[in-house]
Parts: C-alpha cells; structure tokens; sequence
C-alpha cells in the first residue's frame, strides 16, 4: 500500500502533530464494535441532541440510543427521521427542542446548512441554554469553527470540534474515527457518548484544530485514492 503512511504535514501537521491519514482508515476499517460498553448511570443519564439526521445522522443517534443513552433528534425533513421512532430516539419538531440537553452534537452537510440552524431571525440557536456543550461533528469550515466557539462562549456555552472519518456503517458499528480538539475539561465530558461511536483521538485544545486536520487529511486521502 503506497499511501500506508501518508500524514498532514505543514501548517495543518503542526496542528495535529502529523496527523496519520492511515490511522484513521485503519480505525474506520477494522475497529469492530465493543464487546461491552463501560457507561456508568452518570454518563447514561446525559440527555443527547443531534441535529442533523441524515446518512451519518442517523446512525449516530441510532447506536447512542442503543447504548443507553436518551436521544432527540432534528432533521429538516422530518419524514427522513420518524424511521428512528422504533430505536428509542425521539424526533423533535423544530431545532430549538433538540438543544434542551446537556450535550448537543451536529451532523449535517456543509456550512450552510449549519449557518440555517444556528443563525436564524437574527439570534443564536443555543442561546437560551447555559452550560450546554456542543460537539461540532460536521465537516465545516476552520472559519465556521471558531464562528460557533466564539458564539457559544458568548452565551457561556462550550464548544468542541469533533469531526469524523469513515462511513455511515461504521457510525452505526462504532468504528468511526473521531478528531477532537477543544477544552480538555470539555472533551472529557463528550467522551462517553464520542466514544460509542468510534475511536476519539484529542489533537489539540484550540476546536479549529480539528476542522483544519480534517479538511487537510480529506484532501490526501482523494489524492491518494
């Protein structure tokens, strides 16, 4: 395999301490599910949000439900959500319920899709809901990063980017690979529910870090492919 040992170098490898494109594949391909799944009552009483319940969306709030954990979702096109009903996610009805919980995790498709959720009638989404940690789980924007952990911080609110590699069956088997960067303090209070998802590597405390890293490794892993 030629590209086995491919990193992010540069400014995006300063980031993340050459980040290794390979590891993430390898996590994403042979990462199998966990045998059991250490949560204590603590961590299960966590209530979850997900905005976005799309190809990877889905999945996600599927497997975390199943883990034990309680789950709202949103999706704009509600219709594509109520399948997760039978799961034990509950589907809410507008963006605004699915913040009234202690973490909320975003996954949807680009920048503009985030910009429509949280920017809307000239007020921030979350900021009625102190303490909330969001865990930024979309592929977005550097820019769009630090516009959400400013915002949030803003409302007393804390922000971490956690974007994944792999596809939708490896969020639904835990398999993802999962680039954290933000608050250490903050990153630990995500990791029981990131960890159910996949393997959560931290590459650094500034949440720009991680959407640098993805962008970067996304781009060679397409070269090399």
């Amino acid at each position: 395999n030629s590209h086995s040992g491919t990193r992010v170098t540069g400014t995006a490898g300063r980031y993340a301490g050459n980040f290794d494109c390979a590891d993430a594949q390898r996590c994403c391909a042979e990462r199998g599910s966990p045998a059991h799944l250490s949560l204590g009552t603590a961590e299960i009483d966590v209530r979850l949000g997900i905005l976005g319940l799309g190809s990877m969306g889905q999945p996600m709030a599927r497997r975390l439900a199943q883990a034990g954990f309680s789950v709202i979702g949103f999706n704009r096109t509600r219709c594509r959500a109520d399948a997760l009903l039978q799961d034990g996610v509950e589907v809410a009805d507008t963006a605004e319920q699915a913040c009234d919980v202690d973490l909320l995790i975003s996954m949807v498709s680009d920048d503009e899709a985030i910009e429509q959720l949280f920017w809307r009638d000239g007020r921030f989404l979350t900021m009625d809901r102190p303490g909330l940690v969001h865990a930024g789980m979309s592929t977005i924007s550097d820019t769009l990063a630090a516009r959400l952990a400013s915002a949030h911080s803003q409302c007393g609110q804390s922000y971490v980017s956690a974007p994944v590699f792999g596809p939708p069956e490896a969020a639904q088997s835990g398999r993802l690979y999962i680039a954290a960067a933000g608050d250490a303090a903050v990153i630990e209070r995500c990791r029981p529910a990131l960890k159910v998802l996949g393997r959560v590597d931290v590459i650094g405390s500034d949440p720009v870090t991680a959407n640098v890293v993805k962008a970067a490794a996304s781009f060679l892993m397409a070269c090399v492919v």
